[in-house]
């Protein structure tokens, strides 16, 4: 594996792993502040506030977001959904509370 190769390699990961790891605190801030899923003036800003937090964390930890392209932004913005959505929905279906 050569360095661009390695370091493109990094970089996707560390992007995956923020996307993952920001949705699964959103879900669990959701879950915390909204009252179900019919809150959704709590639930939409929480959603938007996150998948702007990723891209921050990104840049914090070294990810060069300027280079992303609409497919590497649409990528990371799906993983924060999907994450969110999947943990928050575990969360409601198992009635945890917090």
């Amino acid at each position: 594996m050569t360095l661009s190769k390695r370091a493109a390699h990094i970089r996707s990961l560390r992007a995956t792993g923020t996307s993952t790891i920001v949705g699964i605190a959103a879900a669990v801030v959701t879950h915390i502040f909204s009252s179900g899923p019919s809150d959704i003036l709590t639930i939409l800003p929480l959603l938007i506030t996150s998948l702007i937090l990723g891209l921050g964390i990104m840049q914090l930890i070294g990810v060069d977001v300027s280079g992303f392209s609409k497919k590497d932004h649409f990528y990371v913005s799906f993983m924060t959904f999907t994450m969110w959505f999947v943990t928050w929905t575990l969360l409601l279906t198992a009635n945890v509370s917090f």
